[in-house]
C-alpha cells in the first residue's frame, strides 16, 4: 500500500472533519461532492435523487439541513413553482474553494 497516498487521504479527511462539520454522514458527504462537481446543472436536484444511492427522503433531509445551516438556498421558478434550483451561498462557495485548495494541494502533481 502507498503510505504517501494513505497519508494524503487521512489529511484530507481530518481537514474535512474540522472544517465541514455539517457533513456528518456518508450520504451528506456524497451530496456535498455531487454539489461541488455538478453545480452548473439546472436539474441538479432531480439528478441528486437519481445519482446518489440513498432514499429521496434521506437526501431531501440532508439538503434541508444544508439550507437551514445557511450553506444553500432553494430558488423557485416564477412560472413553475414545482421547479427548485439549488443556489450556493457565499459561505458554501468559500468552503468549496477551501476544500478544492486542500484537495489540489494534496493530490496534484
Amino acid at each position: 500500500m502507498d503510505n504517501e497516498l494513505v497519508s494524503k487521504i487521512l489529511t484530507l479527511k481530518n481537514w474535512e472533519k474540522e472544517h465541514l462539520s455539517f457533513i456528518n454522514t456518508q450520504a451528506a458527504y456524497l451530496t456535498f461532492l455531487y454539489l461541488i462537481f455538478h453545480n452548473e446543472d439546472e436539474n441538479i436536484l432531480k439528478k441528486i435523487y437519481y445519482s446518489i444511492d440513498y432514499s429521496e427522503k434521506t437526501l431531501r433531509e440532508i439538503l434541508k439541513s444544508f439550507e437551514k445551516e445557511g450553506w444553500i438556498e432553494f430558488h423557485t421558478n416564477a412560472q413553475d413553482k414545482r421547479f427548485k434550483k439549488i443556489v450556493f451561498t457565499q459561505k458554501f462557495m468559500d468552503k468549496i474553494h477551501d476544500w478544492l485548495t486542500v484537495y489540489n494541494t494534496l493530490f496534484s502533481g
